[in-house]
Order: C-alpha cells, then structure tokens, then sequence
C-alpha cells in the first residue's frame, strides 16, 4: 500500500483554503481589504505547511501500519494455506529451537522438557469450546495444552481458566512469532498485486470528508453575512451543503474493499 498522495492533497488545500476565509473574515475588521488579504494568504501558507507535515505523518504512520497487518495476514495465510506435511515442517523446526527433543504427539507436538502438548491452529476454524474439552481429554496426568489459534470464540480465555491451569491459550501475534522463528518458510498461496487507485473520484466521494464538505459550506454561508458578492458565496455554500449530503448518503465507505 502507497501513501496516498491525492489524499494528502485534498486535505491540504482543505485546511489552507479554511486558514485564508476565517483569517480574512476576522482580519477584515481590524485592517483594510488590502492588508487583511495579505494576512490571510500568509496564514494559508504558514497552516498550509504546518498542516501538510502533520498530515503527511498520520498518513505514513497508517499506510505502515497497514503494511503490518497485511504482512502478518500473508504470513499467516502461507500456513493455512499450506499442507499438513509443510505445517509440520514449519512448526517443528521453531519449536526445535527452544525444544531439541519435540516430537509429534497426539494430532499435536509433545514437549518432554516442559511435558507440555501444544495444538496449533492457523486456519480460519476458531477455538471454540467443544475443540478446548476435546483437546484437554488427550492430556495425561501432569501435563499441559499449549493452543496456539489465529482465531478464537468470544468467551474461549474464560473457559480455559477453568481447567486450572492446564489449558494455556497463545494469542495471534504468538502464533506469528512461532512462524517466523521457522528456518522453513513457505510461498504465500496466492500472488498479490497491487491495488489500482481510482484515487481522484473515490477519495473525493468517501462518506468521512462529508463532515468537511459540510463545515466549508457553512463557512461560505456564514461569510455571505459579512462580505461582500454576497451571491456568489450563498451558490458555493449552498453547493457544497448539498454535496456533502450526496457523500454522506452515496459515498464510500471506509469498510468497503476494493477488488484488485
């Protein structure tokens, strides 16, 4: 994912474009036109490129963090993906980095160091409470369950502490970090390409940016009370209220995913 460039535009020119009216505006009463123009432009450029750098920081900050996730959902995919012989390559090799003497045990991989079974679930099947009894039947006096799932069901924590300890549930970023120790890795399952931006039309049209379509065209309305070609400010106000409705109701959602 690219930082999106035609976002960090719009919200730039919003913000300076906001700067120059309201700085305008208010500087009109204190100066003349002349001089409260000046006042205003500067404050456009000065909010302009201070906007600009905290914009930029937040949308670097997103795009990375967004990497992350999908390199993690990759990662994990390149595992579920795989067959159950590569599973096992995958997971015996990290567990033989801590534990020489693993071995498989019980549809899991038995620890003799630690006496601890570990079950291993990279799929999309979630941990649910019929999978945890099921898995805590298979344990021998004295030992543990290590369940390392990429998902679970609502509830699955609390009922693991009732088998006393005996059950212990890894998270996600366990299970990623066991994979990664791996020295064996696997192709992701599929081949990813990069997403095709209708960047101008789409950013412009997204419901979130109908609060600031709304906001510059109460400014505009606002400002028809106090300057002059007044006309001209009530048309523009008015356009952009009306628009703002338009991306609200039929805009694009931030949840709706684009298909490459």
């Amino acid at each position: 994912m690219k930082i999106s460039l035609t976002k960090i535009f719009t919200d730039t020119v919003f913000l300076a474009f906001v700067s120059f009216i309201i700085t305008f505006a208010v500087a009109n009463y204190f100066v003349k036109r002349p001089y409260s123009l000046l006042v205003a432009l500067w404050a456009a450029f000065f909010f302009g490129i201070l906007g600009n750098r905290v914009i930029v920081f937040f949308e670097k900050k997103r795009v990375k963090k967004e990497k992350e996730k999908r390199e993690k959902a990759a990662l994990l995919d390149s595992v579920t993906f795989a067959k159950d012989e590569e599973k096992e390559k995958v997971f015996l090799s990290a567990l033989k980095k801590d534990y020489p003497s693993v071995k498989l045990s019980r549809g899991g991989y038995f620890i003799p160091e630690k006496n601890v079974l570990v079950f291993i679930e990279a799929g999309y099947s979630p941990l649910d409470k019929a999978k945890t009894v099921k898995i805590f039947n298979l344990l021998r006096k004295d030992e543990k369950a290590a369940l390392y799932y990429r998902f679970k069901e609502s509830g699955a924590d609390e009922f693991a502490e009732r088998f006393n300890g005996k059950i212990i549930l890894k998270s996600e970023n366990d299970l990623i970090f066991l994979i990664e120790k791996s020295d064996v890795k696997l192709s992701p399952p599929f081949l990813t390409f990069p997403e095709k931006r209708k960047a101008s039309f789409k950013e412009t049209m997204k419901k979130k940016k109908a609060v600031k379509y709304l906001l510059l065209g109460l400014t505009f309305l606002g400002l028809s009370f106090i300057l002059p070609l007044k006309l001209y400010y009530i048309i523009f106000g008015g356009v952009l209220c009306l628009f703002s409705l338009v991306t609200f109701f039929f805009g694009y959602s931030e949840k709706e995913k684009s298909v490459s």
